[in-house]
């Protein structure tokens, strides 16, 4: 995906998800998501999916139990840490949380450059990659 392209892409995820990343203008001592998904791109259509659940979850959350806006769940941090995704948001209840387990599991086996399936690669990098991606990069799998 061109850059242009993947900070369209990035900032789409944001805005169709409007409450779970409706901290990502705070300042760094209250979100870190003003620095974005700090992960390759082969793995924001998986994170568009989980924003997607979770968004649900959030609007059932305000609608149906009556939760108020500075009490409902937000996107903190996205990101890739040693060869997995992690995505930090609070609070969480049993749905969300099984949604990001699933996820990561997900992540796991996805490359995070191309969004094939892959594996950790830990020979030059940890990443979680396919083969193609791990020679480009000069990484062993």
């Amino acid at each position: 995906m061109e850059p242009a392209d993947s900070q369209k892409y990035r900032d789409k995820i944001m805005d169709d998800h409007p409450l779970l990343y409706r901290g990502r203008n705070k300042p760094i001592t209250e979100s870190l998501m003003s620095w974005g998904f700090s992960c390759a791109d082969g793995w924001l259509p998986l994170i568009e999916r989980l924003s997607d659940h979770i968004e649900a979850e959030i609007v059932r959350l305000r609608d149906e139990d009556g939760v108020a806006e500075k009490d409902l769940p937000e996107a903190k941090q996205v990101k890739e840490k040693l060869g997995g995704l992690r995505f930090y948001v609070f609070p969480a209840n049993d749905k969300i949380f099984a949604a990001v387990m699933a996820a990561r599991e997900e992540a796991d086996r996805t490359c995070e450059y191309c969004g094939t399936p892959g594996k950790l690669c830990e020979k030059g990098a940890i990443a979680t990659c396919c083969n193609a991606c791990a020679q480009q990069r000069g990484w062993e799998i």
